[in-house]
């Protein structure tokens, strides 16, 4: 009876096999049909490095080549129903630089923050973030001031103020070393009053090529707060008296003249408003005891009407003054 037994098991045994083969042929053709595979594809990933303080720790700093921190293409397999849960937001990429290699290759892990074991694939497009490791440098940079365009018409820029006159930048070293200067830039096209802004900090190469503020270099300020002074400007005549008197059978001929006649003065409007010459007074013009005509180079400075200056920076204050004498 055993022996029938066995004999009962093992009759048909092929079409056994090939029949269970059909059924799960046609088990896996339902359940494909039911919840199919699908593809969710996603583009420009963000890889976060982990570990960074490794290379920092050791007083280096790193910078991405080529844009190696962003994946081109994530492309996930997954069933239908796995697939329709799914956001680009759910894909998460790191590369850990405690797995760098010599070369500076950070390998990248691709998963999903959901479902993630219930993938059938995930793939990057590539696969390692690339690292260039340097030592790290700061340098000090005074801040230069650039202004553009022209006041309005009848005002000039005077003083450009910062609140902070220096900046420090820090970084790799070739790229510190490759900067020449620092400036804030202002705009002051068609200005008719004071400006008081915060400017942005740039930074130039010896070429006099901006230099990108990236997460490469880091400094202790952006931007900085400036001043920038716009005066009102005014013309006046410049007028003078005479003190004194000639030698005895010598008079004034009454040729008197002064050059410039009349110069720009600038200042706030009040302070302008009240002004219509500048006067030179008596005893800076003293012709007492003279035989002959008197040039002389004065100063205008000390005479200057409270609250102005002189509108043309090159311009030194002085006039010639010039009084005609003659004999009787």
């Amino acid at each position: 009876m055993k022996n029938q037994s066995n004999k009962g098991i093992f009759r048909n045994l092929s079409l056994k096999i090939v029949s269970l083969l059909i059924a799960a042929s046609l088990w896996l053709v339902v359940t494909n049909f039911n919840d199919p595979s699908t593809v969710l594809q996603v583009t420009d990933v963000q890889v976060q490095l982990l570990h960074t303080n490794l290379i920092t720790d050791e007083g280096k700093v790193y910078s991405v080549l080529n844009d190696s921190d962003t994946i081109p293409l994530v492309t996930v397999t997954a069933p239908r129903s796995v697939r329709d849960t799914l956001r680009a937001d759910n894909i998460v990429a790191t590369a850990d630089v405690a797995n760098m290699t010599e070369d500076g290759q950070v390998p990248i892990a691709v998963t999903t923050n959901v479902n993630a074991d219930k993938l059938t694939s995930i793939t990057a497009s590539n696969r390692f973030v690339s690292l260039s490791i340097e030592d790290s440098s700061t340098s000090t940079f005074n801040l230069e001031i650039e202004t553009t365009g022209d006041p309005a018409e009848g005002y000039i820029l005077d003083e450009v103020s910062l609140e902070q006159n220096q900046v420090r930048v820090t970084g790799p070293s070739s790229l510190v070393s490759a900067i020449d200067r620092a400036a804030i830039r202002v705009d002051t096209d068609g200005a008719a009053g004071s400006i008081s802004t915060y400017a942005d900090i740039l930074l130039y190469d010896a070429n006099g090529a901006e230099i990108p503020t990236d997460d490469n270099l880091r400094m202790n300020l952006y931007s900085v707060k400036v001043r920038v002074e716009i005066l009102a400007t005014r013309e006046v005549p410049v007028n003078f008296e005479i003190g004194g008197s000639p030698a005895d059978g010598y008079v004034l001929t009454g040729e008197d003249s002064v050059a410039p006649r009349t110069v720009m003065l600038a200042g706030r409007p009040s302070a302008l408003s009240g002004v219509t010459q500048i006067l030179i007074p008596a005893s800076e013009v003293d012709v007492s005891g003279m035989a002959h005509s008197l040039t002389r180079t004065i100063s205008l400075a000390g005479f200057l009407p409270e609250g102005t200056e002189f509108a043309d920076s090159a311009f030194d204050g002085k006039v010639v003054v010039r009084v005609g004498i003659e004999e009787e």
